[in-house]
């Protein structure tokens, strides 16, 4: 409840906090590593929480709109043929993201956990993009001590594709 009322940035000094202070006073530096789910809540992702059900229904809905058939699938060509925000392969990409069990079908679950995430990330992105570059850098990344790990192509820059792809990873972990 407390966190709650603080900024992104006071958030994650109380975690690193907490996280030090409840690896024991008395050991040697030692911080309890912090999975990659924890990372995410430190740069200001709630996951399923970060949607409203307006938000929600909104994700149902453009689905339902995909699945021409009505049959609550939908098939890699029929997402790609029935989006128009984006180019084939992006579509091609964001697709193999969202089947997470790899059976060549999106449900409406996988779907709209794929926009809550993305939505998400993104917002959180366009947040740390101080000067609205359109890519980070270290500096403006959260936690800069995982920067690597999002750097892809280890440019010292993170595009909105490497950084989707790894947060996608770990938010379904």
């Amino acid at each position: 409840m407390f966190r709650n009322r603080l900024n992104g940035k006071c958030q994650l000094i109380v975690m690193c906090c907490f996280v030090v202070l409840s690896s024991g006073c008395g050991e040697e530096n030692s911080v309890a590593p912090k999975s990659h789910r924890q990372i995410l809540a430190m740069m200001g992702a709630k996951g399923t929480e970060a949607a409203s059900e307006q938000d929600i229904q909104q994700y149902k809905n453009i689905f339902g709109r995909m699945d021409a058939d009505g049959d609550g699938r939908l098939t890699e060509e029929q997402y790609v043929k029935n989006s128009r925000h984006m180019n084939e392969m992006a579509m091609r990409k964001i697709f193999t993201a969202m089947d997470r069990n790899k059976d060549s079908i999106a449900t409406e679950a996988e779907y709209v956990q794929n926009r809550i995430i993305t939505d998400e990330a993104k917002s959180i992105y366009e947040q740390m993009d101080k000067n609205d570059d359109g890519k980070l850098t270290k500096d403006e990344f959260e936690v800069e001590e995982v920067f690597d790990e999002f750097d892809m192509n280890a440019d010292g820059m993170l595009t909105v594709p490497e950084y989707l792809r790894v947060w996608g990873n770990w938010a379904r972990e």
